[in-house]
């Protein structure tokens, strides 16, 4: 097994609890409504475990990161680490936005042509 690297920096316990409110604040910006409930139901995390998150500071299990990567991209981890964000995993979540808002932007598309259809009827 690999040593620990000296050039991985630990998080100050103000970083980290920086970290995880910009998380809670993503997650409560994806679901402004309900948000413990909605993010436990994306993510198969109890929804006690996100509601502990969001109150108290809690930081995800390596598990539950997981989780949030499967049902978020890198959105999440680009909220959480703000300034200190690599630029390959900002560039991750910018594609991961473009993607999801060009859907919104196709669904609204369709959902005009629907209206103009009826209307033309």
């Amino acid at each position: 097994m690999r040593e620990s690297s000296s050039s991985v920096r630990k998080l100050s316990a103000a970083e980290r609890a920086d970290s995880v409110g910009r998380l809670g604040a993503f997650l409560r910006a994806r679901h402004p409504i309900k948000t413990a409930a909605n993010v436990a139901a994306d993510t198969g995390v109890h929804v006690d475990t996100v509601q502990k998150w969001l109150d108290s500071g809690c930081a995800p299990s390596w598990p539950a990161a997981l989780a949030l990567l499967l049902a978020y991209g890198a959105e999440p981890f680009c909220a959480a680490l703000g300034k200190d964000t690599p630029d390959w995993l900002t560039a991750a979540g910018q594609d991961a936005e473009l993607a999801r808002l060009e859907a919104q932007r196709e669904a609204i598309e369709a959902s005009i042509a629907a209206r103009l259809a009826a209307r033309n009827r």
